[in-house]
């Protein structure tokens, strides 16, 4: 029989063996813990933009908007300056935007060099915070648009700085009358305002899935442009397409090695592209504009064979897809045809629509996919691209924070499960999604009642 006090100093061992498994056990949960909070909230790869212009060269620098469907990876930043001058300014890869010690960022990676407007340039690397800050020249009042290539190293970078008189327009529709291979294609364009004199609207298009490209430099009329690509470049392959670019560069400077750095804004059909290629009939317009309570679709074709009707389907992410109306053919005609249908139930944020063409005898085939942001009719809405969102999901606001501002991803339970905050003066946020699984998610701005939807 053990005595008194070796049963106490038995007991004893007992319990710290419990106190250590139970420690253990908490450690190993917070570091669970950690790691999926790192997983969903952190990211230590954003790269922030510090400079002379709003206060924010010592402690507050502008996250970046990460370009991730283009060939060249890059980073985005757009300042507008209140003064004339030098702005100097320097990068960093860092985990947070807020270094209380400028010169020495613990860790980061920092990039800089000095810029002449509208050429392409380098940012050289000086590794974990040395080395001067670079610059370029600014005035008051104008957009400078700053593209940065995304290296993930200490190699140089290239980059560029884009001056336009005001905010860079975005390209909010793209249609094309494609009639036959080997007839020139005119493609029209759709801008969110006029464009500034600096800027300048491409058609990049390719017969070779870009490995190489061309550009045609389109004429615009206030919110309109339009293009034509050459009869002996319109083919009927699925590796001939398109997408639509703006710029600052003009026609002799464009090329297809630095057409991804140099471009300021883009749609290329949700990283899908616009193709050309044979159509069942000849369909030479197709388009979605959002009304105060509806969407109203209009296409029109140029000739007909046997066409029985048309249906148009809608999706929510581009993958499933309903009818929500027919519109009844012309039959057999070489006369154009115009049609109409209207959503009457449109989801808030994107919406994407397709035409099933059906012959009398059953057959069908599917046209163009075509995608319309619907905000309910209220102005001032949150941009989100891409959607379907894979790695990262860029926000832009419709101007530029006045103060600091704080959005929210939302699950489809409105869940907040990513916060970041956009600084005074800054419009521009970027969420790493990657994580996330498949499904349907919400951008809220705090304080405003409205969720924009996108897709993971």
């Amino acid at each position: 029989m053990p005595t008194a006090e070796e049963g106490n100093a038995g007991a004893a061992h007992f319990l710290n063996c419990l106190n250590f498994l139970a420690m253990r056990k908490i450690v190993m949960v917070l570091l669970t813990s950690f790691l999926i909070l790192s997983v969903v909230y952190g990211q230590t790869t954003t790269t922030y933009f510090y400079d002379n212009i709003s206060g924010n060269w010592s402690s507050n620098g502008v996250s970046g908007e990460y370009r991730g469907d283009l060939g060249l990876k890059s980073w985005k930043f757009t300042r507008v300056p209140a003064f004339t001058g030098t702005n100097f300014y320097k990068i960093y890869n860092q985990s947070d935007n807020n270094n209380s010690n400028y010169n020495s960022p613990s860790g980061s990676k920092v990039w800089s060099g000095s810029l002449s407007l509208n050429t392409v340039g380098t940012a050289f690397a000086y590794g974990d915070g040395e080395g001067g800050a670079g610059s370029f020249t600014v005035t008051t009042g104008k957009y400078y648009t700053y593209i940065w290539q995304d290296v993930n190293t200490s190699s140089d970078a290239q980059a560029i700085v884009m001056e336009t008189t005001n905010q860079p327009v975005t390209i909010t529709n793209v249609t094309g009358d494609y009639l036959n291979p080997g007839t020139a294609m005119t493609v029209t364009a759709t801008l969110s305002a006029a464009k500034s004199a600096e800027e300048n609207i491409f058609i990049r298009y390719t017969t070779n899935s870009f490995s190489t490209s061309s550009f045609v430099l389109m004429t615009c009329t206030g919110t309109s442009c339009t293009g034509t690509i050459p009869a002996e470049d319109v083919g009927s392959s699925a590796d001939h397409q398109i997408y639509i670019l703006s710029t600052t560069l003009g026609s002799g400077s464009i090329t297809h090695s630095n057409a991804d750095l140099v471009t300021i804004n883009f749609n290329n059909n949700s990283n899908a592209n616009y193709q050309m290629s044979i159509l069942p009939i000849s369909l030479t317009h197709f388009s979605a504009t959002p009304k105060a309570d509806r969407i109203e679709l209009n296409w029109a074709t140029a000739s007909e064979q046997n066409n029985d009707y048309m249906a148009v389907e809608k999706s929510a992410e581009g993958r499933r897809w309903e009818e929500i109306g027919r519109v009844a053919g012309a039959g057999t005609t070489t006369l154009p045809q115009s049609y109409t249908l209207s959503d009457d139930k449109p989801l808030p944020g994107l919406n994407y629509y397709r035409l099933r063409q059906v012959d009398f005898d059953g057959r069908f085939e599917y046209h163009k996919t075509i995608a319309v942001d619907f905000n309910g009719g209220l102005s001032g809405g949150l941009h989100l691209f891409p959607s379907p969102a894979k790695d990262h999901l860029n926000v832009t606001l419709p101007a530029a924070a006045q103060q600091d501002s704080e959005l929210w991803l939302l699950d489809a339970q409105g869940r907040i499960l990513q916060r970041r905050v956009v600084p005074q003066g800054g419009a521009q946020a970027v969420f790493e999604v990657s994580a996330l699984p498949e499904g349907v998610y919400f951008v809220r701005m705090q304080g405003d009642v409205r969720s924009f939807r996108f897709v993971r």
